[in-house]
């Protein structure tokens, strides 16, 4: 788990760990989680630099993985729009505890249109 801080400000969080196994991706897949909790930095564009950052230097960087993976829930637009701004591309809907979600994936060789 990271602390995100922008600016000297605690903002955030961001975590990476290997994909759950109802993904049934293998053993090179990471799944990511993350929040910006501060309600100053929320719609400021700085979700997906710093997911992209992230993913290029930590998950596919220091730690190798070929595939990383996000599953916010579906009403979750901002995040599913920060996702697909930092390059990743949804796959599917599924549904857990009753709960829908939306599974996005983006893979080593992609890279985000981030301007």
């Amino acid at each position: 788990m990271f602390a995100i801080v922008v600016d000297g400000n605690l903002i955030g969080m961001i975590q990476a760990g290997p994909a759950d196994d109802e993904y049934a991706v293998g053993s090179g897949a990471c799944g990511i989680d993350f929040l910006i909790g501060d309600e100053g930095s929320i719609g400021r564009g700085l979700g997906p630099r710093i997911i992209d950052a992230f993913v290029t230097e930590e998950v596919f960087g220091h730690h190798g993985y070929l595939l990383c993976l996000s599953d916010p829930h579906e009403d979750n637009q901002r995040s599913i729009r920060a996702l697909e701004k930092a390059g990743f591309v949804f796959q599917k809907r599924f549904h857990r505890n009753g709960v829908t979600h939306a599974l996005l994936v983006r893979h080593h060789t992609e890279s985000p249109s981030l301007q």
